[in-house]
């Protein structure tokens, strides 16, 4: 039920950025994604990235902040929502 909950949540929220944001910019947030995933594995303990590991999330960082820096449309509440979306 729990996981139902969360899914149903990020879907949600997912698709209620699209109101604040545009569909570029959510998909550029989306390829961040990966980053939220490793960092939850390392806060929480259940695993420790490797130093590949962590290049790689180096790397996607970069890349999101460059492709993002340009953004005309920038909306401070749709950002957060996709952020509550991962």
């Amino acid at each position: 039920m729990l996981v139902g909950a969360a899914t149903a949540a990020s879907l949600c929220f997912g698709n209620a950025g699209y109101l604040f944001l545009t569909v570029s910019f959510v998909q550029i947030l989306k390829a961040f994604t990966p980053v939220f995933v490793v960092a939850m594995l390392f806060c929480t303990g259940i695993e420790t990235p490797s130093a590949r590991v962590t290049l790689s999330v180096l790397l996607i960082c970069v890349g999101t902040s460059v492709a993002s820096a340009g953004e005309a449309h920038f909306n401070l509440t749709g950002m957060l929502i996709m952020c509550a979306a991962e």
